[in-house]
């Protein structure tokens, strides 16, 4: 809506304010729906209002206009939290484009092309020791999962490393056997 529309805007809901007998709209009051809805096309703002009565027992506010926008975000919690959903997608594709290249290498050095080959090599590597090195590896996890910095799923595979070295430290050997 542009500025010189204004005295149309104000011609209809003075109309509105007949309607529902309330008092004529002041030009402070017409300043306030201005700001509010100059984001907006006046012939959508016109739209409402002229549908207003049919659906309504009450004079419209500013945000009961803007409510009624089709395609608007409802409100500022959710503007805020669809960017906060954004920016967390675009750090989490540009870390894993950082990666990438690193997986590849290793791969690569590794002769991993397949998962059957990359579960043959995690099979590989020498089982987990026991006594001190095992307090270090418990301490290590729990210090990622308790870092406020690591990522979300970092976090998630320490708790799931620790809730398994805690179940294989309870297990009596051949327990599983039957």
């Amino acid at each position: 809506m542009l500025k010189n529309e204004l005295p149309q805007l104000g011609t209809r809901l003075n109309q509105l304010a007949e309607v529902y007998e309330r008092k004529a709209i002041t030009a402070a009051a017409l300043e306030v729906w201005f700001d509010a809805l100059r984001s907006f096309a006046l012939d959508a703002i016109f739209r409402i209002l002229t549908d207003w009565p049919k659906e309504h027992q009450k004079m419209p506010t500013p945000a009961d206009v803007c409510e009624c926008m089709p395609g608007r975000v409802q409100s500022m919690k959710q503007a805020s939290d669809e960017a906060n959903r954004r920016a967390t997608h675009e750090i989490a594709v540009a870390r894993a484009a950082a990666i990438q290249p690193l997986a590849a290498e290793y791969c690569e050095r590794h002769g991993i092309v397949t998962v059957a080959d990359c579960m043959r090599h995690v099979r590989s590597f020498p089982p987990m020791p026991a006594g001190e090195s095992r307090e270090r590896i418990i301490a290590r996890w729990r210090g990622i999962r308790n870092t406020r910095h690591a990522a979300y799923r970092l976090r998630e595979m320490a708790d799931q490393a620790l809730a398994n070295l805690h179940a294989t430290a309870e297990r009596e050997p051949g327990s599983d056997d039957e």
